[in-house]
């Protein structure tokens, strides 16, 4: 009897391992940050979340050095411009400013930005993405980067460029942009503050 139970356990497969934390955040990263420049802004928002999750999680070194190189320059430019997406057939269009009166307008310019006919429904006919996909993206992007700030694992992604977020956040304090976006600014302010008092 012990005899077959010895033989029942060396034919059992080995069990399969659990994968490894950084080499998957890895392995998803570059469809995490294509998906930051996606033209829809659910996606968008989504990925932002997803980004700051796996800078918590994955942390050190190995995180803080592909956040600074490929997540911050795109979410400096979904604060300035609303947008990451540049099509084919917008690549050479110019800024426009945004229209006084509406949520999110203000001095930062909002990219022309067109999509194929009907692939997302916060697009105007004229391709300009509308009000209230300005905010939400806005509202994700300084969410994520707060996130990132308060984050003991993943603060040293933003380490150095704590100025940079500040003076990008700081329009958003304004009385031209929404409540929400008063409060997730001075939010990012607090965080940015605790990191380095100097700085900001």
């Amino acid at each position: 009897m012990e005899e077959m139970v010895k033989q029942t356990i060396t034919a059992r497969p080995p069990q399969p391992q659990v994968p490894k934390l950084l080499p998957a955040i890895a392995e998803a990263w570059p469809s995490m940050c294509a998906a930051l420049k996606d033209s829809r802004t659910a996606v968008v928002e989504s990925a932002l979340a997803l980004v700051s999750a796996a800078a918590g999680l994955g942390g050190g070194v190995f995180m803080g050095r592909r956040f600074q190189q490929e997540v911050l320059p795109v979410l400096f430019k979904l604060l300035s411009s609303s947008t990451a997406h540049v099509s084919a057939r917008t690549s050479s269009s110019l800024s426009f400013p945004s229209p006084k009166g509406v949520v999110g307008g203000g001095p930062a310019s909002r990219l022309l930005l067109l999509s194929p006919e009907g692939s997302d429904s916060h697009m105007h006919d004229q391709g300009q993405l509308a009000p209230g996909a300005v905010q939400r993206v806005r509202l994700a992007a300084l969410e994520c980067c707060t996130s990132v700030c308060s984050s003991p694992e993943a603060a040293s992604a933003v380490k150095g460029r704590t100025w940079e977020l500040a003076q990008a956040c700081i329009p958003f304090l304004g009385s031209s942009y929404a409540t929400e976006l008063n409060q997730a600014a001075s939010k990012l302010l607090m965080s940015l503050s605790s990191l380095d008092q100097d700085a900001v």
